[in-house]
């Protein structure tokens, strides 16, 4: 931590309070997840820190869905480079002996 020192839990939760207000939640919790495997690494378990709540969302941003022609192009890379498991995870119904793959 920033100011020299040891390390304690009060100051580790300072420093994911302040994480909080430069990050996104996830983006804190990220790095308070790397602060953890630090303080698991040096023995330090009561340092351990619990991660910020985070709603999930059940709709994801319609900005961030594939609109139908990117979805078809890209089973179409997905076939031209023999990329079976892309496939199956997006339902492209790959057949064996398919001279399309």
């Amino acid at each position: 931590m920033a100011g020299g020192g040891g390390a304690d839990g009060g100051r580790a939760a300072e420093y994911r309070d302040r994480l909080t207000a430069c990050r996104t939640t996830t983006g804190a919790n990220g790095a308070v997840s790397a602060l953890n495997k630090l303080f698991a690494f040096l023995g330090r378990q009561d340092c351990r820190l619990r991660g910020l709540p985070v709603q999930r969302r059940l709709c994801r941003d319609e900005g961030r869905e594939l609109t139908q022609g990117e979805y078809k192009r890209l089973l179409t890379a997905a076939r031209r480079r023999k990329r079976e498991r892309l496939l199956l995870a997006m339902g492209g119904h790959l057949r064996h002996g398919d001279p399309s793959v």
